[in-house]
C-alpha cells in the first residue's frame, strides 16, 4: 500500500481515533487503516485485522454516540 491508498482510506474512513497520547491519528475504513503522525507523514498503513473489522461492524450497526 502506498500514498494513493492512504488518501483513499482517509477519504473513506468511518472511524478516526487519536492514539499515542494524541501524537498519531488513525483512520479506519473497509479499505484498511492508516496512521498519520503529527507531522502529516504516514506512520503505518495496511489491511484491517480482525479487531478492527469487528469495530467497524459494531459502529455500522450501532453508530457512535456523541
Amino acid at each position: 500500500m502506498g500514498p494513493m491508498d492512504a488518501e483513499r482510506i482517509i477519504r473513506a474512513s468511518k472511524i478516526t481515533m487519536s492514539q499515542r497520547n494524541g501524537t498519531q491519528t488513525c483512520y479506519y475504513s473497509e479499505l484498511g487503516f492508516v496512521a498519520v503522525g503529527q507531522d502529516g507523514n504516514v506512520a503505518s498503513i495496511g489491511p484491517l485485522d480482525e479487531g478492527a473489522r469487528k469495530l467497524l461492524e459494531v459502529v455500522e450497526k450501532h453508530g457512535i454516540p456523541h
